[in-house]
């Protein structure tokens, strides 16, 4: 025990190493400390084997009760778990209904605010480097807060939102179902989903697809958690084609799922598969869905491919894990 206490002091002093893995060795020293205690207490210790047995017993008494009175939903940002009772009820998404109609309340007549055009249709803005071009937002919040518009549950999952025109598009987990969704910006009405039967869900990492959608040119391409690449029609939500990139590039779906949304240029649909032997990145043809071309030999990491000119070159880069 004090040498344990002792390798987690080291382990908690070394300040250039990231805290999640701190976290995650000082845990690991705990319970080897742990086991080690145990069979030390059955086997070495000098207590009569009655005591001895009656010990080992009731520790595994013990350890058997906490999990079948409480699981691990989940962990924190620093990796540390999140315990709750297994009685607890867990939230499961449900297809909403039609969000009723806004209350009616008494507020300040203040000016309408001016419609502004802006399009988001992927990661990071219109051009992949969080940048929006031609809009302001007043700065004063005291005085003049935002004012909710329209609010819906939604599935779960970390997908974010790519918006163009009148309509916002993202992806959610549903039950088993993954889905792509598309609603009414003005209102939140759900006009067309997709689903396919798929669902990614650890404990360290969470359920549901993590990647904003690409929409350009009318359709909308998603990367599921799984791997899972839809082209879909902006207007209807039909599916026009569909690759697992994971069989393509004979690859493993990342510890995290998927996070990488697609990039599209000069006709081509490009995503991070991380298959070895020349079959990292992907190129599949924007309208049939047809592999192009694949390079690069590194795992898939969590970053969206962007297009870059470096040294009067155009290139796209992608960060990946070795």
């Amino acid at each position: 025990m004090v040498l344990a206490a002792a390798a987690i002091l080291v382990i908690r002093l070394q300040e250039d190493v990231p805290f999640q893995t701190r976290n995650l060795a000082s845990l690991a020293v705990s319970l080897a400390a742990v086991a080690l205690l145990w069979l030390w207490w059955l086997v070495g210790s000098r207590a009569p084997w009655r005591w001895r047995l009656i010990g080992c017993g009731g520790a595994l008494l013990v350890v058997g009760l906490g999990l079948a009175l409480f699981r691990i939903r989940g962990v924190s940002g620093d990796l540390m778990p999140i315990i709750e009772p297994r009685w607890a009820a867990r939230e499961r998404a449900v297809s909403p209904p039609a969000p009723p109609e806004a209350p009616q309340v008494a507020a300040t007549p203040v000016a309408a605010p001016r419609r502004v055009v802006a399009d988001f249709p992927q990661f990071l803005g219109p051009n992949r480097n969080c940048v929006i071009e031609g809009v302001e937002l007043d700065p004063d919040w005291q005085a003049r807060p935002p004012r909710p518009v329209w609010r819906r549950p939604i599935g779960e999952g970390w997908a974010g939102f790519a918006v163009v025109g009148e309509r916002a598009f993202t992806q959610d987990q549903q039950g088993e179902w993954e889905r792509v969704i598309c609603l009414e910006l003005a209102t939140g009405r759900l006009l067309w989903e997709h689903r396919d039967r798929t669902r990614y869900d650890t404990t360290i990492a969470g359920p549901g697809p993590r990647a904003v959608p690409t929409v350009h040119e009318g359709r909308v391409l998603t990367l599921g958690a799984t791997g899972l690449l839809n082209c879909l029609d902006a207007a209807s939500g039909r599916l026009l084609w569909q690759r697992w990139i994971t069989r393509d590039a004979d690859s493993s779906v990342p510890d995290w799922g998927f996070a990488g949304s697609p990039l599209v240029i000069d006709g081509k649909v490009i995503v991070s598969a991380g298959g070895r032997d020349g079959r990292s990145l992907w190129a599949y043809d924007l309208q049939t869905g047809e592999p192009m071309w694949h390079a690069g030999d590194d795992a898939a990491g969590y970053s969206a491919p962007c297009l870059m000119d470096l040294a009067g070159v155009p290139q796209v880069l992608i960060f990946n894990r070795h």
